[in-house]
C-alpha cells in the first residue's frame, strides 16, 4: 500500500480487510471502512457523506459542497478528488449510476445501460 497509481494495486485483500474490520473498537469506525471497502468511497468522500447524497439507495456524490472543515476551508469548500465522481450516463444524463468492480462497468439505475468509464456503452436493456 501507500503511494500513488491504480487503485487495484493498493487495495486490501480479504485477509486485511478482516484485520482492519477487528481493529475497529467503535462503531464509527466502522462505518468509516465500511463506506470505503463496500460501497467505494474515498475516504475524504465518507468523511463529508451527507444524507442528502442518498437518492433512490445510491450515494450520488456531488461536484461540490459548502464544508467549513479545516482543510475543506482552505481550497474554499469541498469537492471530489477526480473527474470521474462527477460521472454520469451516457445515454439519460442520470448521475444514479452503481460501479461494478467485477466487471470494471457503470449501470445506471434510471435507464439500466451499463457503460465503461470513458462513457461508451456496453448494453442497453
Amino acid at each position: 500500500m501507500g503511494g500513488r497509481g491504480r487503485s487495484e494495486e493498493s487495495a486490501l485483500n480479504e485477509t486485511q480487510l478482516k484485520k482492519l474490520w477487528g481493529a475497529c473498537s467503535e462503531p464509527t469506525d466502522k462505518v468509516l471502512v465500511g463506506l470505503c471497502a463496500f460501497a467505494g468511497l474515498r475516504v475524504g468522500e465518507a468523511i463529508h457523506l451527507n444524507a442528502s447524497w442518498i437518492k433512490e439507495g445510491c450515494i450520488v456524490i456531488p461536484s461540490s459542497m459548502p464544508c467549513n472543515c479545516w482543510e475543506c476551508h482552505t481550497r474554499g469548500g469541498w469537492k471530489p478528488k477526480t473527474k470521474a465522481m462527477k460521472l454520469q450516463c451516457p445515454n439519460c444524463k442520470s448521475k444514479y449510476v452503481l460501479y461494478n468492480k467485477s466487471t470494471n462497468s457503470w449501470w445506471c439505475r434510471k435507464c439500466g445501460v451499463v457503460f465503461d468509464k470513458t462513457g461508451k456503452i456496453i448494453s442497453r436493456p
